[in-house]
């Protein structure tokens, strides 16, 4: 939710200041999912199974760099 705010008041932004506290709040929405998640699944899980869920939760955080502009630019495609 913070993310999509800071984008929204990016495409409200036409001052550069503007623009720079607009990137702030979109980062700071983005990197919240991250240590949010990574919280709640400290809470949720212990031993082994704590063990399988980080596991599979960093492997499918170091793919989605590589799979997002595949993703990107197929929309880019078919959407134009």
């Amino acid at each position: 939710m913070i993310y999509l705010l800071g984008n929204i008041f990016l495409l409200c932004s036409n001052d550069f200041h503007l623009i720079m506290i607009g990137r702030f709040i979109q980062a700071f929405g983005a990197s919240v999912g991250s240590v949010l998640t990574q919280a709640i699944m400290r809470e949720s899980y212990s031993g082994s199974k704590a063990t399988k869920i980080f596991a599979t939760v960093g492997a499918v955080i170091s793919i989605a760099p590589a799979i997002g502009p595949i993703i990107g630019a197929q929309l880019v495609t078919h959407f134009h």
